[in-house]
């Protein structure tokens, strides 16, 4: 009887140890992500959307519902462009990512990989067609349903990496106060 004990009790501590070290592991990587991984990096406010981080040598570029996401000032010939962006449901919408990018469509059943997080933040690397060609881009969505303020950009070719684009994503924070008058009254209600 007393060896059933010891034994239980033993089971118990390392269930008990098992546990902590869990926590400690995914207590540093929460840390990780807040801390490190966006050391360096800049933070990027859309009017009605949200704020995100970028990488610090970025150059941002806001304009009507238009950002550019560049390695310089696009004033110029020869910038790399990392991401072109429109914000919809702003109510004087006055270019389509269709302006920024040229003729393209996405191809339906085409979504290579991608990833939806809460709180409106979604990234993809979807095939779509530019005139007769076929290419993978990254898209960014940023923002709640559709009558609110919505980011979405699209990667204007593959400068940027998988990882960059994920941590991009994952960065984004919602505005406060955005919300359609249906939408407040459900938050009101089940906080």
């Amino acid at each position: 009887m007393e060896e059933k004990r010891k034994t239980s009790h033993s089971r118990m501590n390392v269930l008990g140890l098992s546990i902590m070290a869990t926590l400690i592991v995914m207590i540093c990587i929460f840390m990780y992500e807040k801390v490190f991984a966006y050391r360096g990096w800049q933070t990027v406010s859309v009017h009605g959307v949200g704020t995100f981080q970028v990488p610090g040598d970025w150059v941002v570029t806001q304009y009507d519902n238009v950002i550019w996401l560049t390695d310089k000032a696009i004033d110029g010939e020869g910038c790399v462009v990392y991401f072109a962006g429109v914000i919809y449901n702003l109510g004087f919408e006055k270019h389509t990512i269709q302006s920024l990018v040229g003729d393209f469509a996405y191809r339906p059943g085409r979504w290579i990989t991608g990833g939806h997080y809460a709180g409106g933040k979604m990234w993809a690397l979807l095939e779509i067609s530019i005139g007769d060609e076929f290419a993978l881009r990254y898209t960014i969505n940023f923002g709640r349903a559709a009558p609110n303020p919505q980011l979405s950009m699209i990667a204007w070719d593959s400068a940027v990496s998988q990882h960059t684009v994920i941590l991009i994503t994952r960065s984004f924070e919602l505005e406060k106060g955005f919300y359609t008058p249906k939408r407040k009254r459900y938050e009101r209600n089940n906080l």
